[in-house]
């Protein structure tokens, strides 16, 4: 993809044109099973981020709060791999109907280990934390935000241009 500077000359993706070959058909319950489990993520994700960006005065009903939210997260996370990798998944169909976007699939998958590798980095520090660590937890749930939020439109992306389907941003 190239990228452009905007007006504040921060560095930019052009837009993604419409797909030029053929398209997958997908059908509806994927379609569906794709969109829910995106709402699901963003949600999580907007769970955690809320939870990290509250005051830490209160110590262990701040920590409760993130700890909730980062199970939920792994779990959200859990159903966004399964949809996607399973034998009959998104990212198989992908594969098999347009391999010129294996690579790309390849890529989200490997993003996959690393999102599932950095929660559960999380959920270490969240299980042995001190007053002291909570800085790190922020900066490591921060991370992981940022991780997923970079992936989700990767994998928008993808969907976009192997199947011409706007699942919306889960917002």
């Amino acid at each position: 993809m190239d990228e452009q500077a905007s007006p504040t000359g921060a560095s930019q993706p052009e837009a993604t044109a419409a797909p030029s070959g053929p398209t997958l058909e997908l059908p509806e319950a994927t379609k569906n099973a794709l969109g829910k489990q995106r709402v699901a993520l963003r949600s999580a994700m907007d769970d955690l981020e809320a939870s990290l960006a509250r005051p830490v005065a209160g110590g262990l009903d701040w920590l409760t709060r993130v700890s909730a939210a980062q199970q939920r997260l792994r779990v959200a996370l859990q159903q966004h791999i399964e949809v996607h990798e399973g034998a009959d998944s998104f990212h198989a169909q992908v594969v098999s109907e347009q391999p010129g976007l294996a690579a790309r699939v390849q890529k989200l998958q490997r993003e996959h280990v690393r999102a599932s590798a950095q929660c559960e980095e999380l959920a270490a520090l969240i299980a042995a934390a001190q007053p002291d660590d909570y800085g790190q937890i922020r900066q490591t749930g921060g991370d992981l935000l940022i991780l997923l939020a970079q992936h989700r439109q990767r994998g928008a992306d993808l969907v976009w241009e192997s199947a011409n389907l706007d699942l919306g941003g889960g917002d």
